[in-house]
Parts: C-alpha cells; sequence; structure tokens
C-alpha cells in the first residue's frame, strides 16, 4: 500500500493534495476530554471531504468513550483553594465561597500532574459518552446537558472528577 503524510491541518487537505480519495483516515484530536479538541467536528469533516465514497474505508480509531471518577485528593483541593493570608488585615479566604467548582481544568495549567499527587478514587470509573467516529452523530449527540449517577465505594471528600477516555480501535457488529 501507499501511504501519505501531508503535515496540515485536516481542515486545510484538499482532494487536490491526495493520490486520491483516502481510503483510512487516522487521527489523534484527544485531549483530556475526548471530545475536548473538536474531535467530532474534524473527524466527521474529513471523512465527508476527503474519505472514498467508492470504496470502504476505516476511521482509526472508530469509537470512543468518556468516563469520570470522583476523586479526593487535598493537595489539588489546596492548590485551588485561596491560601489565608493577611496583606494589611485584610483575609481572603472566604473568596473560596465564590469560587468556580465546575470548571474543567487539566492539572498541568497548575503546574501539576495527576500522577504526582496522592490522590483516592471514590467511586469507579463512570462513562458519560460513547462516540462513533465513522459515522455523524444524531442531533442533540452529545448531549449540553446530562446527569448521571455515580456510586461511591468509599467514604471521603470529593475534590475533583478525573476525567478519562479509552479508544475501541476494532468495530462493534
Amino acid at each position: 500500500g501507499h501511504v501519505t503524510v501531508l503535515h496540515k491541518l485536516s481542515t486545510d487537505v484538499e482532494l487536490t493534495d491526495l493520490p486520491a480519495p483516502a481510503n483510512i483516515l487516522v487521527s489523534e484530536l484527544f485531549g483530556t476530554l475526548l471530545l475536548g479538541e473538536s474531535a467530532l467536528h474534524y473527524v466527521s469533516d474529513a471523512r465527508h471531504r476527503l474519505l472514498s465514497p467508492e470504496r470502504p474505508v476505516h476511521v482509526l480509531p472508530p469509537f470512543g468513550t468518556q468516563f469520570a471518577t470522583l476523586i479526593e485528593c487535598f493537595e489539588l483541593n489546596a492548590v485551588r483553594c485561596t491560601a489565608k493570608r493577611r496583606d494589611d488585615d485584610l483575609d481572603f479566604q472566604a473568596l473560596d465561597a465564590l469560587k468556580d467548582t465546575c470548571t474543567v481544568f487539566t492539572t498541568q495549567k497548575l503546574g501539576l500532574h495527576l500522577k504526582s499527587l496522592e490522590y483516592r478514587e471514590l467511586s469507579p470509573a463512570v462513562r458519560l459518552l460513547d462516540v462513533d467516529f465513522t459515522r455523524d452523530a444524531p442531533p442533540g449527540h452529545p448531549p449540553h446537558e446530562r446527569c448521571i449517577a455515580a456510586r461511591v465505594h468509599a467514604s471521603g471528600v470529593a475534590h475533583a472528577l478525573m476525567f478519562h477516555w479509552e479508544k475501541r480501535m476494532c468495530y462493534v457488529t
């Protein structure tokens, strides 16, 4: 077979850049969140514009699943909270009541790596979302909002959600 590697964003690739419409699309658009780097949009665009309509095609990875696990991590919580400090007799610790507790952030943005912190899983991994990169998502998928129940298997303080994902390289029939 013949492999062509183009050093371009997929949105900048045109069919004229390829010797023929492709029959394999390989993507690595995944960050902390499975869809955090607009993977669904980019893969869909490349599938429609660059893959052959006349022969079998493969999208790699074809499927992915986003998970989240409740964790207790006192070190991470300490970094996210305002330190008790005094500047001219002002105590800023009360500002913690106003902190954003819903924004997704990566530990790298705090100069940390979760693997270097001591944490404890309080729940099993909860499946949040299944994605099929081989076809267009139905309307409303992925949902903008969803309520998911999580079983807790250990007592403690849930300081964060640990997001992780898995890709499945084989087609499910």
